[in-house]
């Protein structure tokens, strides 16, 4: 997962984005719950969740709770006013759309729980053959009755209704679309597959054990030691079961099976196994194993918005486990201080960290180097990386391909790109020219004169043709066009000394936000006020490195002591509205209850990747989902 190359100061983290568990250590929370204080029993059959946020738990003698994802249980019934009352039911799912769905094991009615968590009695006197379906959908042929018997021979448009009647003991219906128009329907010895009307009849291999489920699109079948995959009604695939895979590992379990449209997650002993179909081929991944002290698995539920995972077991009620957050702490480099992480690039599928203070190199290569900078990865593949003694260019397998003398004088802090160009910061302002493969000094036209050293410290991308920047003590405005450089901020001396760690520009506000010495303030360019964030009596924040939005716009701080949310409602009151409080929540990030300690102050010290998020820290990377 992690390959430290011959350079001897890049780490490079292959992650499957959005997987769960395919990179770093996980830490999981757990909390047992129990349900005969609000029901007769304490076995779980089903759990699910609505579009509303509730999770709904069906018990083992059909008894339905619906509970708040905390503390908060509810036995729920029929609204009053409805002529059938029942307290038993035998199905409950979910679809895709997070509605909810339950049959009546007694009379075989149907309910839909509606927007304000009310179950109510379905009307089906419109549909064709209603059914509720393991896979999460309420399954109904759109066509009518009479257009089935006039696509099909009538034999089998016979079949196919005694099939959806459950006259004959026919399994429960499997669905292939989202909508639940088009679907499998299991028999003995051969599957019909019913879609737009018509009606299609596949034989399957005999065997005295078979078994049907749904991974994916895809109809994964069991018979006897072999398994075989149907996309519709043709076989695409067959092979022998994979490890320890046999027909009494699923038999029976498929309304405890969590389903997605992608895979199937499925449970053997104290394992959780997710089920994928890659070039026609069944994938078993370990995804999750329970805690030693928990029985075997009866039930599971994967909640992938909230990072939570449910199961039940034989012993009664459900566990919650919980994923609070990942460390990523790779080997630290030959003579490197510690798992210390300044910065992080994104590629397409991997995350490249920058560990260290100084990373030295062999003895044949040089001086020890800064790698304090953010590296860059360039549209030919290769990687920028520079410092203030050396810039390098690696290939994309990490080997040097050229380098050249470093500013010497001056850290490099930003390497950003504007219009296909890119520029990195130093005692000056510099440009990388992949075409030459050289190093451009610009030489900007100041004015005001800058304050302090007059070094070019950090960089912001702004409106097109613009690049912000902090050069000495101040605040600049750089026109790409003529290079020149207008001063539109000068000597922020309140209590920060001007030292600018962070500066990016927000283009839905048209403002800069920047942490002055550890305090977060934004800037009007146009105006050139500052205005600082109210810290509210929390100290914690006069360490806040930088200021991360993810793809909501909520706000995430990290600091010194710990990491802050800051919700998208609150800065927009801040910034628009004027308001003069915020409501800063503290996260739950770190090991042991300790305050995680965050680091660096470069834009890409944190990065978003879909609901992902990485921090640097000094504990490695740490990695949590924004939701």
């Amino acid at each position: 997962m992690c390959l430290l190359r011959h350079t001897g100061f890049l780490l490079m983290l292959s992650v499957l984005l959005g997987n769960t568990v395919s990179y770093g250590q996980a830490w999981y929370s757990s909390k047992k719950f129990m349900i005969n204080t609000f029901v007769p029993e304490n076995q779980v059959r089903q759990i699910e969740k609505d579009k509303n946020g509730f999770y709904w738990i069906l018990s083992s003698s059909g008894r339905l709770l619906r509970w708040n994802g905390n503390n908060n249980f509810k036995v729920m019934n029929l609204v009053p006013g409805d002529t059938a009352s029942p307290t038993h039911f035998g199905l409950c799912r979910a679809d895709r759309k997070g509605h909810l769905y339950l049959d009546e094991i007694s009379t075989g009615r149907y309910y839909v729980v509606d927007d304000n968590s009310n179950i109510r009695l379905m009307d089906t006197t419109k549909m064709i053959i209603p059914r509720l379906n393991y896979v999460g959908n309420f399954t109904s042929p759109e066509e009518s009755w009479s257009e089935i018997i006039k696509n099909n021979d009538p034999a089998l448009a016979e079949e196919f209704r005694q099939a959806m009647n459950n006259s004959d003991g026919t399994r429960y219906p499997l669905n292939y679309s989202v909508d639940g128009h088009a679907f499998y329907l299991i028999r003995n010895d051969h599957f019909l597959y019913y879609e737009k009307g018509k009606i299609a009849k596949v034989q399957l291999p005999k065997a005295v054990n078979n078994y049907a489920l749904m991974v994916g699109k895809y109809l994964f079948y069991i018979s006897g030691a072999r398994y075989f995959l149907y996309d519709k009604e043709k076989q695409i695939g067959e092979d022998e079961l994979p490890g320890t895979f046999s027909f009494n590992n699923f038999d029976n379990f498929s309304y405890q099976n969590y389903y997605t449209p992608d895979a199937t997650f499925t449970f053997f002993g104290k394992t959780i196994y997710k089920l994928s179909v890659e070039k026609n081929k069944l994938i078993r991944t370990p995804y999750f194993t329970i805690s030693p002290d928990q029985p075997p698995l009866s039930c599971i539920f994967i909640d992938e918005v909230n990072q939570r995972i449910i199961t039940s077991d034989i012993s009664g009620g459900f566990v919650l486990y919980t994923r609070n957050f990942y460390y990523y702490q790779g080997d630290p480099n030959p003579g490197a201080h510690s798992n210390t992480v300044y910065a992080l690039l994104h590629t397409k599928n991997r995350i490249y960290i920058s560990y260290d203070f100084f990373s030295r190199r062999t003895k044949d290569e040089g001086p020890p180097i800064d790698w304090h900078a953010p590296p860059y990865q360039l549209k030919s593949g290769d990687f920028l990386y520079p410092s203030a003694v050396e810039i390098l260019l690696f290939d994309k397998n990490l080997r040097v391909k050229k380098s050249w003398s470093g500013p010497g004088n001056g850290i490099v802090q930003s390497v950003v790109e504007m219009n296909g160009r890119i520029f990195y910061t130093g005692a000056d302002l510099y440009e990388y020219l992949p075409d030459k493969m050289a190093i451009d000094t610009i030489h900007l036209r100041i004015s005001p004169k800058a304050d302090g050293l007059g070094l070019v410290k950090v960089l912001a991308k702004g409106p097109p043709g613009i690049l912000y920047a902090s050069i000495g003590n101040d605040i600049y405005e750089i026109k790409l066009s003529d290079y020149t450089a207008r001063g539109i901020l000068k000597r922020p001396t309140e209590s920060t000394q001007g030292y600018v760690k962070d500066l990016r520009y927000d283009a839905e506000y048209g403002v800069l936000f920047l942490s002055l010495r550890g305090q977060l303030c934004y800037i009007d360019p146009r105006e050139g006020k500052i205005r600082y964030f109210p810290l509210n009596g929390n100290r914690d924040l006069l360490s806040c490195h930088y200021m991360l939005r993810d793809n909501d716009g909520d706000c995430w701080l990290p600091t010194n002591t710990g990491l802050f949310f800051l919700s998208k409602e609150n800065l927009q009151a801040f910034v628009r509205g004027g308001s003069k409080q915020l409501a800063y929540v503290p996260a739950n990030i770190g090991q042991k209850g300790k305050k995680e300690e965050f680091n660096s102050g470069y834009s890409s010290s944190g990065v978003c990747v879909g609901d992902s998020i990485y921090l640097s820290s000094m504990s490695g990377v740490v990695i949590f989902t924004s939701r």
